[in-house]
């Protein structure tokens, strides 16, 4: 899945798409997106928790 979702944003079709939804891909080994997505929760994780924040 890797390798296709590098394929697909390696096209210009998929690249402007996303520019214009204001998304600019990062290509980054699993292992670093998968730190970076475990520490973004665990800082919103907490931001949660002291405010009470609940989705309806």
């Amino acid at each position: 899945m890797s390798e296709e979702l590098r394929r697909a944003l390696g096209t210009a079709q998929v690249r402007e798409r996303l520019a214009t939804i204001g998304v600019e891909p990062v290509g980054t080994p699993a292992a670093e997106a998968q730190a970076f997505v475990l520490a973004e929760i665990e800082r919103w994780g907490e931001v949660v928790r002291a405010t009470g924040v609940r989705l309806d």
